[in-house]
């Protein structure tokens, strides 16, 4: 067997941030929607990626957003490839039904992991930055992300509120299909269509981050997130 790939003459999404850093919301929205808009091809033919990450999205010279690297696809065809306390992914970007190594993952997962990658590009790193994985993996689980004003200055709240809906802890409270999906970042576009360019900048007392996430890789993780602290 083998497998054609479209070839992409760019780089990584990563890439463009470790040149670039932080992107201006408005182009980071634009290319939340060209991946959005991959996933929904997929969501269409029952696949669900599990492993939607920067370093997992190309952007051509023209600066077109295209998914890649699907091995840890999964089909409504197929059963799980998950066992039982199996934790896959990537902690930064990690969905928490997959946390909790949940054989009922569909695409809401990615529409999580999209959200935080939206959120990457605008705040210039991920939300949960820490040392050891299951704690990443944990605060995935239970932790509020940190607001965007942390990173980074002026940034609308309408485009806040798309994270805030896309990465929601209970799925059933996120966009339920990629296509809900395009359809909030194509209001949110139009809304701040006549602001001008994206006037952000990064927040001066933000501290810089003392873990590699840019280069994190896919894992396979035996065991299961602690339940939540008592309030």
């Amino acid at each position: 067997y083998f497998c054609a790939l479209e070839y992409v003459d760019g780089k990584s999404l990563m890439d463009m941030m470790k040149d670039k850093g932080q992107i201006p919301y408005m182009d980071a929205l634009r290319l939340t929607r060209e991946i959005a808009s991959g996933l929904d091809y997929a969501y269409s033919q029952g696949i669900v990626h599990r492993d939607i990450k920067p370093d997992n999205i190309l952007c051509t010279k023209e600066g077109v957003a295209k998914i890649t690297d699907f091995g840890l696809v999964k089909s409504n065809q197929q059963s799980s490839i998950t066992q039982t306390g199996t934790i896959l992914g990537t902690p930064f970007y990690l969905a928490p039904e997959q946390a909790f190594a949940d054989k009922a993952i569909d695409i809401r997962a990615d529409i999580y992991s999209l959200g935080i990658t939206l959120y990457h590009m605008i705040a210039g790193r991920p939300p949960f930055l820490f040392e050891n994985p299951m704690r990443v993996i944990t605060a995935h689980c239970y932790n509020p992300l940190p607001p965007l004003s942390d990173f980074v200055t002026g940034v609308p709240a309408p485009v806040e509120q798309v994270i805030c809906r896309m990465t929601e802890k209970d799925r059933e409270q996120r966009f339920s299909n990629p296509e809900e999906v395009i359809q909030s970042i194509q209001e949110v576009e139009r809304m701040l269509s006549g602001m001008g360019p994206s006037p952000t900048a990064a927040n001066p007392n933000a501290a810089a981050p003392e873990v590699d996430y840019e280069d994190a890789p896919t894992r396979m993780f035996q065991g299961q997130v602690p339940p939540p602290s008592p309030a």
